[in-house]
C-alpha cells in the first residue's frame, strides 16, 4: 500500500507557513490509507465520515465534528455520505513554525506539552460552521489564497477554540520529545481491537 504525504501530494510545494485544501470524493470504494502528515492538520469534515488510527483509540466521526491531527504518521478511512454519494472536508495545514509563533504571539503556557492523544475531536457549533463556510469561500474566490490571509483564518480559529475548550488541545501538538518505546507500546496496546496488519502496525 503507497503512503499519501500530505500536504504535498495535494498542493505544490511552497514556503507558506498555513496551506489550505479543499478535499473531495465521490462514491468510491473505502479503504485504510497510509497517510503521512508533515504538517499539523485541521480536517473540517463537511460531509461523510472519517475514521482514523494512530498511537492512540481509533476516532470515528461524522460531520457534527472535525479533527485536529498531529503530524505524523496515521491510517485514514474516507466513507462517502449515503445521502450525497461523497465525501468533503477542508484541510487546513499549518507549520511547526506558524504553531511556535502563535503561542508566543500569545503568550500561552502548556504544563503538559505532549501529554493527550495525537487526534483531537471537536464538535461543531454556528460559529465553527461558518467559518468552515468562509474557507470554502475563498477557496471557491480564486486567486485569495494570499498567506497572510490564511494565517489570518489559522489564527482566527486557534483564538475562538481557546476561549472555547481552553488550552488543553494544544498539549499534543507541542511535544518536547520522542519516546518511541513508549510509541511503540502505545500502538500495540490502543488498537488491540482495530485488526491491524502488521504492516501497518510498524507504519504508526
Amino acid at each position: 500500500m503507497n503512503v499519501v504525504k500530505l500536504p504535498e501530494d495535494l498542493l505544490a510545494p511552497q514556503g507558506d507557513f498555513v496551506q489550505l485544501y479543499d478535499y473531495q470524493l465521490k462514491a468510491v470504494p473505502s479503504f485504510r490509507n497510509k497517510v503521512s502528515l508533515a504538517r499539523n492538520t485541521f480536517s473540517f469534515l463537511v460531509e461523510g465520515t472519517k475514521e482514523v488510527v494512530t498511537d492512540a483509540a481509533p476516532i470515528k466521526i461524522n460531520s457534527d465534528h472535525f479533527l485536529l491531527i498531529k503530524s505524523g504518521n496515521c491510517l485514514m478511512v474516507e466513507h462517502v455520505s449515503a445521502l450525497s454519494k461523497s465525501y468533503k472536508s477542508m484541510l487546513l495545514f499549518f507549520s511547526e513554525e506558524m504553531l511556535a509563533d502563535f503561542v508566543a504571539e500569545n503568550g500561552i503556557v502548556c504544563t503538559t506539552p505532549g501529554a493527550g492523544a495525537p487526534v483531537v475531536v471537536i464538535e461543531y457549533d454556528s460559529y465553527l460552521k461558518g467559518y468552515v463556510k468562509s474557507l470554502e469561500s475563498i477557496v471557491e474566490t480564486k486567486g485569495l489564497q494570499d498567506s497572510k490571509l490564511l494565517e489570518v483564518k489559522f489564527k482566527e480559529v486557534m483564538l475562538y477554540l481557546i476561549q472555547k475548550i481552553g488550552t488543553d488541545f494544544l498539549a499534543p501538538l507541542l511535544a518536547s520529545y520522542d519516546d518511541r518505546e513508549r510509541l511503540l507500546l502505545d500502538v500495540v496496546q490502543n488498537n488491540r481491537l482495530a485488526k491491524l496488519s502488521l504492516q501497518e502496525l510498524a507504519f504508526l
